[in-house]
């Protein structure tokens, strides 16, 4: 009977080694049977980024989400590339980072699915330009800096098309856009940098109301600028990025 109990304990706790070692990634839920289950019913934030680096701002942000209970899961998405907004490490690079940083959380969902892979596990389409969630009960919620809010004015057509649920044509489909229009999000939560004002924008952005403004408590002055500023300098940022994240960097040389 002992042996038969400490049986039982090994196997439990193999299986809770192996579904940590196997966290919350989109195509090991995809492959395993698993995705329409985790995501029926279910509040999901979209939250996406340049990520170059991912610093502890934007992992304060993706937990606020989550402990203040906005979000059942949190999708963390970097910006593909293929644009002329901003020059970044490879996407490898920073899928890697995301990975390694994330890899045992339960509620963040990491993917190396490009935009249009990730579009098609998780969307239908309604028409031949627009997307609605996959899955019974299934809803969006767009997460987004409070810059990010600010430039989504009403007037331009590309801020109603960010986080739209349009049809990504084959021009994107591995396209730092393809990811802004993936997913329809129903509602935004805006993280709040520090000295801006969301007055002017009366609750919406982008054509959709913000539900709820997070302010991150530890790393709201943090910036990747200020982090890659640092390394140039060969000054620490321990106080800004996490072991996981350190060691990756250091390996690729990057920022130097």
């Amino acid at each position: 009977m002992k042996k038969q109990k400490n049986f039982t304990l090994l196997f439990t706790s193999l299986l809770l080694l192996a579904f940590e070692a196997h966290a919350l990634v989109l195509e090991d839920l995809v492959k395993n049977n698993q995705l329409q289950s985790t995501m029926e019913n279910k509040k999901v934030g979209y939250y996406i980024g340049s990520f170059d680096p991912i610093h502890k701002g934007h992992e304060e942000v993706a937990k606020n989400v989550l402990s203040e209970n906005l979000c059942d899961y949190v999708i963390v998405y970097p910006s593909w590339g293929g644009d002329s907004y901003k020059q970044r490490a490879s996407i490898e690079i920073r899928l890697d980072m995301l990975f390694a940083l994330f890899k045992d959380h339960p509620q963040i969902i990491v993917t190396r699915y490009p935009p249009k892979e990730l579009q098609n596990a998780l969307t239908q389409k309604t028409s031949a330009k627009t997307v609605m969630p996959k899955f019974k009960g299934l809803e969006f919620i767009g997460v987004v800096g409070s810059d990010t809010a600010l430039k989504l004015t009403p007037d331009k057509s590309s801020s109603i098309a960010f986080m739209s649920g349009t049809v990504i044509s084959s021009e994107h489909e591995n396209h730092t856009w393809g990811g802004c229009i993936a997913l329809p999000v129903s509602f935004f939560i805006v993280s709040m940098r520090a000295g801006d004002d969301l007055s002017t924008l009366n609750g919406m952005t982008g054509g959709r109301k913000i539900i709820e403004t997070i302010t991150p408590k530890q790393y709201n002055d943090a910036s990747s600028t200020l982090i890659k500023d640092l390394m140039k300098n060969q000054q620490s940022t321990d106080k800004w990025l996490s072991e996981p994240v350190i060691k990756i960097i250091q390996e690729a040389k990057l920022y130097q």
